[in-house]
């Protein structure tokens, strides 16, 4: 990035410099338009100067996010620039000699919306959010694994009686059912049969209850 004011215009200056070939508006009036670009860019250069490292990026992802939001800067003040030189040539086609009215209006406009697009914070919060990614949205346990016991983490520690982590509905169900909860390591969706017309009592699947012979 231009650590200069001077080496930042330099880029600037092919790009929001007086048109020869756009006879319909003169090259003072576009001179007008560039003078008033140039002073918004100024008064917002210290921003741009002293930007300081974001500390959940590493050094060149810092300078990467450097270096664009010096090129959103020249990107939006060149846009700025085509765009009004459009509207002063919209206004000589409609008269014959652009009114000093019309000029003093588009004037007023441009430095409004230089000063109001030349927000550096907001611009910086973008790209950043652009180098981040998207947040990770929360999604729930069962969209993405099996059904895991509490006990199964042995990082946790559980709230029971015991001890043992199994105040959880399933934990309870299974030892209601003589089956210790620590033996099972995921239920999954055909363990019980359907309770429907004409179906099977739902009883739990072999593989969850040991049968023992009488």
């Amino acid at each position: 990035p231009p650590k200069t004011l001077a080496a930042l215009l330099e880029i600037l200056r092919p790009r929001i410099s007086p048109r020869p070939d756009l006879k319909s508006v003169s090259d003072d009036d576009q001179q007008s338009f560039v003078n008033i670009l140039v002073g918004e860019l100024t008064s917002q250069f210290s921003l741009l100067q002293h930007q300081i490292d974001d500390p959940f990026l590493n050094d060149a992802q810092n300078i990467n996010l450097h270096r664009k939001v010096f090129i959103q800067v020249c990107s939006i003040l060149e846009k700025l620039y085509s765009r009004y030189l459009a509207k002063a040539a919209t206004f000589t086609k409609k008269t014959v000699f652009m009114m000093p009215a019309n000029l003093s209006r588009l004037k007023v406009q441009l430095m409004l919306e230089t000063n109001k697009s030349l927000n550096i914070p907001a611009i910086r919060r973008a790209i950043l959010s652009q180098l981040r990614g998207p947040p990770l949205q929360p999604q729930s346990l069962s969209s993405q694994l099996p059904l895991i016991l509490k006990h199964d983490n042995p990082n946790l520690n559980g709230a029971g009686k015991d001890g043992l982590g199994l105040e959880d509905p399933l934990s309870k169900t299974l030892l209601k059912m003589g089956v210790n909860p620590r033996s099972v390591t995921k239920v999954t969706d055909h363990s019980y049969a359907m309770d429907k017309p004409g179906s099977r009592v739902p009883r739990p699947s072999s593989s969850l209850v040991p049968i023992t012979s009488r």
